[in-house]
């Protein structure tokens, strides 16, 4: 029987080191160098789109991988890219528009600095996470204050300029992640519309490029969902579902593996998800 090609798309978050994590968001950027080192000599790096092109033709490169960023923190820029640069390794950034005009932090940052237990950290995280945008101001406001914490430099969205300056740099790729990374499937239609198509629309405009890839924020997303991202002019959409990418699969709704820290089975977990497909 002849296996299958199977392709797998990274998801990342931030590339530091850090000493709370609580939402496993932070692979060390030595970490980040081995993985990388890893994925150039054992599997075929390729980009989002030449992955895409490949699942639309019937035949994705077998072990192909695409490496893909989620919510456009400045270490992206910072630690992520000169790495990349480096090994010759393309890459997709998906960010969000709201915090282009001013930095601060993502609420759940400015979470992390309050006085709160892991368990209760966690639960508020996913009581925010599943609110309709409305109550989760609310819920914020409650919790951190109407006072907006002072950012940390380390710890932030990228600016216009600074996605600009990524954008600008070999074989890197943006995409959009929304205004305010609000869970979609939980949202209205209109919300949903205005989350994805002024994402786009701010994105065309800053880089002078199409923008055709949104990730679903969080990984929520739905049929009305893709439907919605499909007419907002995106042609490939992303979750968060840990699964091989094969010639069949959906690419308004393409698995990814989000890579949590931790220096051990990297290669053992890439080698699983891509043998799923036998």
């Amino acid at each position: 029987m002849t296996r299958e090609p199977t392709a797998v798309v990274l998801l990342y978050h931030r590339i530091a080191d850090v000493d709370l994590d609580p939402f496993s968001l932070c692979v060390p950027p030595t970490e980040f160098r081995r993985q990388m080192t890893w994925i150039k000599n054992e599997c075929h790096p390729v980009s989002l789109d030449t992955l895409v092109d490949g699942i639309l033709r019937g035949s994705p490169m077998d072990r192909a991988v695409a490496i893909t960023f989620d919510d456009g923190y400045l270490d992206n820029l910072t630690e992520a890219s000169p790495i990349l640069l480096e090994l010759g390794l393309p890459a997709t950034f998906f960010v969000t528009t709201e915090r282009f005009t001013h930095a601060r932090e993502y609420w759940w940052d400015a979470l992390i600095r309050t006085e709160c237990s892991q368990d209760e950290l966690k639960e508020l995280q996913r009581r925010v996470m599943n609110s309709p945008a409305g109550d989760r101001d609310l819920i914020l406001a409650e919790r951190l204050g109407t006072a907006e914490p002072c950012p940390r430099s380390d710890v932030r969205p990228m600016t216009a300029r600074e996605v600009a300056e990524l954008a600008s740099r070999p074989q890197h790729a943006v995409g959009a992640h929304t205004v305010n990374h609000l869970l979609l499937p939980i949202q209205t239609p209109s919300v949903c519309q205005f989350e994805m198509v002024n994402c786009k629309n701010e994105l065309e405009s800053l880089l002078s490029v199409a923008v055709r890839a949104v990730a679903y924020p969080f990984g929520g997303f739905s049929t009305e969902v893709c439907r919605l991202a499909s007419e907002a002019g995106f042609t490939t959409g992303l979750g968060t579902v840990s699964e091989p990418v094969r010639a069949g699969s959906d690419v308004m709704a393409l698995p990814r593996w989000h890579v949590a820290p931790g220096p051990e089975g990297f290669p053992r977990r890439v080698n699983r998800i891509l043998k799923l497909g036998t």
